[in-house]
């Protein structure tokens, strides 16, 4: 099967895989083993809505359907910590609360 062929399949039929293509989704997050930029205290990765630019950003209409946008955002230990506990919207609001920076390497952890 070509890699178009694996793609346009993929993309029909959403849920888990039976070949090699990963599905993750808003809520999931990753350890990175090291802060993503030297001098950041962030070293995880969060897939989150792209909350600070408003819902009209998170879907992106199709001719056949949408596309759900979603950003990966650096955030820190005790930050994953927090939303295990507590869960991922109180983290959210916390972001909310604190007005972070996402990009902002060096941005303080709101926990």
């Amino acid at each position: 099967m070509t890699a178009a062929a694996v793609s346009t399949a993929a993309a029909s039929s959403p849920g888990p895989r039976t070949d090699s293509w990963a599905y993750i989704t808003a809520g999931y997050s990753l350890p990175i083993g090291e802060p993503w930029l030297p001098g950041s205290h962030c070293d995880h990765l969060l897939i989150s809505p792209p909350h600070l630019h408003g819902s009209c950003l998170e879907r992106c209409p199709l001719a056949d359907g949408h596309a759900r946008i979603l950003w990966v955002m650096p955030v820190t230990t005790a930050e994953m910590e927090y939303r295990r506990t507590d869960g991922h919207e109180a983290l959210e609001r916390l972001f909310d609360e604190y007005a972070i920076v996402p990009t902002d390497p060096r941005r303080p952890s709101v926990v």
